[in-house]
């Protein structure tokens, strides 16, 4: 799935010359059973806003820990997404997964988008009974975590 995503994300990353860093080393199977198309739209829209709202030669990445959590025979993953962005007003993060949700700011503005993508983002990560949160500051990006558990258990 990580080559996936590289393959996807390659061209605006080399068109906004970012460094793009995949971190995989605290996962410790090496196959998973998950809703790939899903998971994929969820990181890839996350993705996506990094790019976007990031510095010209700025960083995104993605670091993937398996949490030890989960029962025997299952897998409990957390995504953890950071960038270099500009990050969001604390006072829009309130909004940021409500549909056609946009930040209204002089560096935003030239930046197309619907203001679609979180509200689609949290209603999947919703779906598949995980969590999404998004803590920003202005200037410093926007890191946000995606943590999935099975189905069949509460933590």
């Amino acid at each position: 799935m990580s080559h996936d995503i590289r393959t996807i994300v390659q061209p605006n990353i080399a068109s906004r010359q970012l460094d793009f860093l995949i971190d995989t080393v605290d996962v410790r199977d090496e196959d998973i059973i998950a809703d790939k198309l899903r998971l994929t739209q969820v990181l890839l829209n996350i993705l996506s806003n990094g790019i976007k709202f990031n510095k010209i030669g700025g960083i995104i990445g993605i670091r993937v820990k398996q949490l030890k959590s989960a029962p025997t025979g299952y897998g409990s993953y957390q995504f953890i997404i950071r960038d270099t962005g500009i990050g969001m007003k604390p006072e829009f993060q309130e909004h940021i997964f409500e549909s056609f949700s946009r930040e209204e700011t002089s560096t935003v503005s030239g930046i197309q988008g619907t203001g679609l993508g979180m509200a689609i983002t949290k209603n999947i990560v919703d779906m598949m009974g995980g969590t999404i949160t998004v803590k920003s500051e202005e200037g410093k990006g926007s890191p946000g975590t995606v943590r999935s558990d099975p189905d069949g258990y509460d933590l």
